[in-house]
C-alpha cells in the first residue's frame, strides 16, 4: 500500500437505492407468497433489468446537479478539497478520509451554493464512509446501485480534481475484484486527481456503484473505488457512529494533513454552462475523422536566435493557412526560422505569421500549393460535457497520433479566455494540434495540460483564430 495515494474528492446530490433486490424482499415468507406477491416480485425484477442505459451527456446532467465540493480546514488552518454527493434530501456521502482532520467544513454544489451543516448521520473510519446531514430538502440526488459491475463495464466520475469543480471523466472497470488490507475495491481507469476523492463512480445507467478512494501515482489511471455495497455493511457495523457536528470537530482536532488548497485557482477557473450548436451536419465515424485530419496535420519546428529548436503541431484550415498555438512559434527568430512539414513530408515556406500571445492563437500563412487536406473550423460550436471528441497532433514527435476522450467541462474560463477541458490524451509536442468534434470540424487548439493531474487537458476554442485571420 506504500504506493497507493488516498484521494480527496467532491460529488453531490445522490439518492439511495439502485433497483430494489426483489429476491430478498420476500425471502422470509417465500413459501407463503400469493399470486399478487409473485407478480410484484417479477415486476420489480423486470424494472431492475430494464433500466435504460444513458448517454454520457445525460449522465453528466444528472451527476452535475447532484455533486458537491467539500472543503475541510484543520486546526493549523490548512485546507483540503474533496468531493461528495447527495444520497437523499440533505444527505451527503463521501469518504471519511476527506474530512478526517476537519475542525471546519464547507459544502457547496456546482452552482456555488453553500449548505449549512447540521450533524454527522454516521461514519465508519475503517470502511471509509461518512454521511453528513446538511440543511436541504430539495437537492437533486443520484441513485445508488449495490450490484457488482463486470470488468470492462463503462463507468464515469465527477468531482473537483485540482479544484476544478464539475470535472467529468469516463473509463472502464479494470478489475471488479481488488483487495488491499482485507478491503475490497473496484479498479477503474476513469482519470482522477487530488481532489477527486469522495466522488462517485457511476455506471452506464446513471447509478453510483462506488466512491473514488485510492490511486497509484506511479501508474497511469490505476484508480480504486470502494464499492457502494460496502456502505450497507458499514451501516450495520458496530463501528458505525453518529455524532453532533461539535463532537465531530473535537474528535478531529488532533489531526492535521498536508493542504491541497486549490481554491487559489477559483479566480482563474470558473465553471460555465455548456451548450451545443448544431448546424444539422451528420456525425461521422472516428476512422473517417482520422483520415481527414491526417491529410491536414503539420509538424512545426521553430529555431530561436540561439539556435535552439522546439517543435509542435498545427493543421490546415484553408489552402494556405495553418492554425496553431502561438507559443509553438513565438520564439522563432523570424519567419525564415519556422519549418512546416505535412504528414506526407511536403515542406512549406512560411510567408507570414499572425498571432496573439494573450489568447495563444496563431495563423501561419504559407506559400505555394500542395495536395493536402483541410479541417474546417466551427467557430460557434460549444460541445456538451460528456460528448466524444478527438485530438490529432505530434506528441513527443510521434507524428500523426490520433486519440479520443470526452469533454470533461464544456467551457473553462481562464484569465478571461474560453477553453474546452477534455480527457483526450496529449503530451509535449501536441500543442497547436486540433480538437475535433463528431462532425469532423475543428473546435479547439491544444494548448496546455495540468501535469499533476490525470488527463486534465485544455483546448483553446477556435473562435480566437478569428482575430488572426
Amino acid at each position: 500500500m506504500a504506493a497507493i495515494l488516498i484521494l480527496a474528492m467532491t460529488v453531490a446530490n445522490i439518492q439511495p437505492a439502485c433497483a430494489m433486490d426483489a429476491g430478498r424482499l420476500y425471502s422470509v415468507n417465500a413459501g407463503m407468497q400469493s399470486a399478487e406477491d409473485k407478480g410484484l416480485i417479477q415486476l420489480l425484477k423486470n424494472e431492475k433489468e430494464n433500466i435504460a442505459e444513458l448517454s454520457a451527456t445525460d449522465i453528466y446532467k444528472q451527476a452535475s446537479e447532484a455533486m458537491v465540493e467539500i472543503i475541510s480546514t484543520d486546526k493549523a488552518g490548512s485546507t483540503y478539497i474533496g468531493s461528495g454527493f447527495f444520497v437523499g434530501a440533505g444527505k451527503v456521502m463521501t469518504n471519511f478520509h476527506v474530512v478526517r482532520s476537519a475542525v471546519k467544513l464547507e459544502i457547496k454544489d456546482y452552482t456555488g451554493k453553500s449548505y449549512k451543516i447540521k450533524k454527522i448521520l454516521g461514519y465508519d473510519e475503517d470502511l471509509d464512509f461518512i454521511m453528513i446531514n446538511v440543511d436541504s430538502k430539495d437537492n437533486a440526488s443520484l441513485k445508488l446501485c449495490y450490484d457488482k459491475p463486470r470488468t470492462g463495464d463503462r463507468v464515469y466520475t465527477i468531482g473537483s480534481p485540482m479544484g476544478l469543480t464539475g470535472t467529468f471523466t469516463e473509463g472502464i472497470v479494470s478489475s471488479a475484484d481488488r483487495e488491499f488490507d482485507d478491503k475490497n475495491y473496484y479498479q477503474v481507469t476513469t482519470p482522477t486527481s487530488t481532489g477527486s476523492g469522495g466522488g462517485p463512480v457511476i455506471n452506464s445507467k446513471g447509478q453510483v456503484i462506488g466512491i473514488i478512494t485510492l490511486t497509484t501515482p506511479s501508474g497511469q489511471n490505476l484508480n480504486f473505488a470502494v464499492p457502494i455495497s460496502e456502505y450497507k455493511n458499514a451501516k450495520k457495523a458496530e463501528s458505525w457512529k453518529k455524532l453532533s457536528l461539535k463532537d465531530f470537530y473535537q474528535m478531529n482536532a488532533p489531526y492535521v494533513k498536508d493542504t491541497n488548497d486549490y481554491r487559489l485557482s477559483d479566480s482563474f477557473f470558473q465553471l460555465c454552462a455548456g451548450s451545443s450548436w448544431d448546424d444539422g451536419a451528420e456525425d461521422i465515424g472516428p476512422a473517417e475523422i482520422k483520415e481527414n485530419a491526417e491529410a491536414a496535420l503539420v509538424t512545426i519546428y521553430s529555431k530561436d536566435e540561439k539556435g535552439s529548436v522546439s517543435g509542435g503541431s498545427g493543421f490546415f484550415i484553408s489552402e494556405n493557412q495553418i492554425a496553431t498555438a502561438y507559443h509553438v512559434i513565438k520564439d522563432a527568430a523570424s519567419e525564415e526560422f519556422i519549418e512546416v512539414t505535412d504528414y506526407f513530408d511536403n515542406v512549406y515556406r512560411v510567408e507570414s505569421v499572425k498571432g496573439n500571445e494573450d489568447t495563444d492563437a496563431a495563423i501561419i500563412t504559407v506559400k505555394g500549393t500542395k495536395k493536402h487536406g483541410v479541417i474546417k473550423p466551427d467557430f460557434d460550436y460549444l460541445p456538451q460535457t460528456g460528448e466524444r471528441v478527438y485530438t490529432y497532433g505530434n506528441p513527443l514527435y510521434y507524428d500523426g497520433t490520433f486519440a479520443d476522450g470526452i469533454v470533461s467541462t464544456s467551457m473553462r474560463n481562464v484569465d478571461g479566455f474560453e477553453y474546452i477541458q477534455t480527457t483526450a490524451p496529449v503530451s509535449s509536442g501536441s500543442s497547436g494540434g486540433v480538437l475535433i468534434n463528431k462532425k469532423g470540424n475543428a473546435i479547439g487548439i491544444i494548448v496546455f495540460t495540468l501535469p499533476k493531474g490525470q488527463n486534465m487537458n485544455f483546448m483553446l476554442r477556435v473562435k480566437y483564430l478569428l482575430n488572426c485571420l
